[in-house]
């Protein structure tokens, strides 16, 4: 309907046509997460887990209600609306070992319960530049793709079996919707 002021409202669904670019849209569904502290990676590896306060642990700011942030457990992150998202998980690792070369695996899993199929993922070598000093490496692993209310995907982070990598508190992801689908 057209208003006296220019305006349009509607009433039903927006079939064909454009948005201008003044008109506004919930502050919702998005989410950033950073890892707590900085953590000794187990050698077998291990899924970040997205509530408590066990280590490795993420603390969330922006819109959380608007996931179902480990619900079903701790290691899960749930979607309650279906739409296109981008995630992105980005890991600082460190080697404090000397004379080794490490590695670190990152890896955006899901789509059920703490499942291992994987989405994204992406490999840092850290290399053992000065064997009296920690040595730093860095991982990132983007996606964008449709989920469906009640999808889940975990945050797993593997040192290929080597002892002495940590993952550093720079350590973060992020999680936004691009477009709600029906």
């Amino acid at each position: 309907v057209l208003g006296s002021d220019g305006n349009v409202s509607i009433t039903n669904t927006l079939s064909a046509g454009t948005l201008g670019d003044d008109v506004t849209q919930n502050s919702t569904y998005y989410v950033q997460g950073k890892l707590d502290s900085t953590t000794d990676l187990s050698s077998s590896g291990e899924m970040l887990n997205l509530t408590g306060t066990t280590d490795p642990h993420i603390v969330w700011t922006g819109s959380t209600s608007s996931f179902s942030i480990g619900s079903t457990t701790t290691h899960d992150f749930k979607f309650t609306k279906k739409g296109i998202y981008f995630v992105s998980f980005n890991v600082s690792a460190r080697a404090d070992s000397s004379n080794k070369h490490e590695e670190v695996l990152v890896q955006v899993r899901g789509t059920g319960s703490e499942s291992s199929s994987i989405l994204s993922a992406s490999v840092c070598g850290i290399a053992n530049i000065d064997s009296s000093r920690t040595d730093f490496g860095y991982a990132s692993s983007q996606l964008i793709k449709e989920f469906a209310v009640n999808d889940m995907i975990n945050f797993f982070v593997d040192s290929n079996n080597f002892d002495g990598v940590r993952i550093g508190n720079e350590t973060h992801i992020t999680v936004f919707l691009l477009r709600a689908t029906a």
